[in-house]
């Protein structure tokens, strides 16, 4: 191998490892989430799942917000993480009684040397119990 050819194949080699960096630091997955919600009214707790479509991701340890629907921008009641196995979560508020309540998750951007993960935010139902 000449000293052009072995120069040649070292830039190639340089030029495809800076471009397979490149692509990996800008791969950017996009992970859809889910929150359900229900409530206990004789004891005031409201309750629900985190899910995720890709299991493992996105869920566990994810915040949860339950609002209540109003006029206008909606009231924040209160705020809570769910569980680290089973992405599960709940909060009591006595005296709500579940009317026009419901429970919200933010979206996520997740920043790492693998590239960028998106943890889009969900909005459940109304609170039925």
């Amino acid at each position: 191998m000449g000293i052009r050819t072995g120069l040649l194949a070292s830039i190639t080699a340089l030029i495809v490892a800076s471009l397979t960096t490149a692509a990996v630091a800008g791969h950017v997955k996009r992970i859809d989430r889910e929150v359900s919600i229900a409530v206990n009214r004789a004891d005031g707790v409201f309750f629900g799942h985190v899910l995720s479509s890709r299991p493992g991701t996105c869920a566990e340890g994810a915040r949860v917000y339950i609002l209540q629907k109003r006029r206008g921008p909606d009231k924040r009641l209160a705020g809570t993480f769910a569980a680290a196995k089973g992405a599960r979560w709940h909060v009591k508020l006595p005296g709500q009684g579940g009317h026009r309540v419901y429970a919200k998750v933010p979206r996520l951007v997740i920043r790492g040397k693998a590239g960028t993960t998106i943890c889009r935010g969900a909005v459940s139902t109304l609170a039925a119990g």
